[in-house]
């Protein structure tokens, strides 16, 4: 498990130290389920990766 970090998701700024579920490692690698439902990806406890932010509507085409 990693410790504690002072990052915040980019969707909803919730704190990535205070998963809302469990949270998965794989050596330095850790993946988080922020609250938001968005995934989170961290490496040594600074947030590396996550999915865009939607800015068009997804029933939207083009």
């Amino acid at each position: 498990m990693l410790g504690r970090v002072n990052t915040r998701c980019p969707h909803c700024g919730w704190p990535v130290d205070d998963p809302a579920y469990p949270a998965d490692a794989h050596g330095p690698v850790a993946y988080r389920r922020c609250a938001c439902g968005a995934w989170l990806v961290l490496e040594r406890g600074a947030l590396v990766a996550s999915p865009r932010v939607r800015t068009t509507s997804p029933d939207r085409v083009g």
